[in-house]
């Protein structure tokens, strides 16, 4: 991929250091850069203000945690680097801190067609449905890629209340949807043998795969159809 503008912000000091590599490898300084860019930066943290949820609900609206986590975002096809980021799971909004004024705010999710959060579980990648060239229920949400061109899931929080003799709670639930992406489509994986169906894979070789890796569908369907997609695509590659 040519010409793509990196940006990081600095948050301490509320702008931004950047570079730009040409395609003779010659860089521009990053005043220059600045300079050049300025315009174009403010745009990431242009959105609405971010409203909290009330403490006293149990959980949380967030992917992973409530912890900020930095993340590199594709913003109107721009790599920004380095963004601390929030990802409301219920909302399905992308929470960033504005470095100007320390305020949450919700990015425009329309014009980022990708992010790859980092933390502690290890880096995330999300992608928008529309990347992969789908329409329809899965065409402007974002997705989790697990197997590249292959295997996705869709996170979501719902807000559910919860009575108990005399208590009143509202609670975070949490589900996940995987989907095969294949015959340029995001196809559902409800059942055990769903992505074995759709990719018209040998039962044998599947049946294989999946005692050689130890994998029991009712303790880990994530896993188990990571294993099924990942050794699909294998034979794709050797013949």
């Amino acid at each position: 991929m040519k010409n793509i503008v990196l940006l990081k912000p600095l948050f301490s000091l509320a702008f931004f250091i950047a570079f730009i590599a040409t395609n003779q490898g010659q860089e521009i300084g990053p005043e220059a850069l600045y300079r050049e860019k300025i315009s174009m930066t403010p745009e990431v943290f242009n959105g609405g203000e971010y409203v909290e949820y009330p403490s006293a609900y149990i959980g949380h609206a967030f992917f992973q945690s409530t912890a900020y986590n930095y993340a590199d975002i594709v913003f109107n096809g721009i790599v920004y680097k380095d963004i601390p980021l929030l990802y409301d799971l219920v909302s399905q909004n992308l929470i960033a801190l504005n470095p100007i004024h320390a305020k949450k705010v919700i990015l425009q999710s329309n014009r980022i067609s990708e992010f790859i959060i980092h933390s502690d579980f290890g880096d995330v990648k999300f992608v928008k449905g529309s990347t992969k060239v789908v329409a329809g229920d899965y065409a402007d949400i974002f997705l989790e890629e697990i197997v590249e061109d292959g295997l996705y899931a869709y996170h979501q929080k719902s807000l559910q209340r919860e009575i108990k003799e005399l208590e009143r709670n509202t609670r975070f639930d949490q589900s996940e949807s995987l989907l095969l992406f294949h015959g340029g489509e995001l196809n559902p994986l409800k059942t055990k043998q769903s992505a074995i169906r759709i990719l018209g894979m040998e039962k044998k070789l599947a049946r294989e795969v999946i005692k050689e890796k130890g994998l029991k569908y009712r303790l880990d369907r994530r896993a188990y159809q990571t294993a099924i997609v990942q050794a699909y695509q294998k034979t794709l590659r050797n013949e």
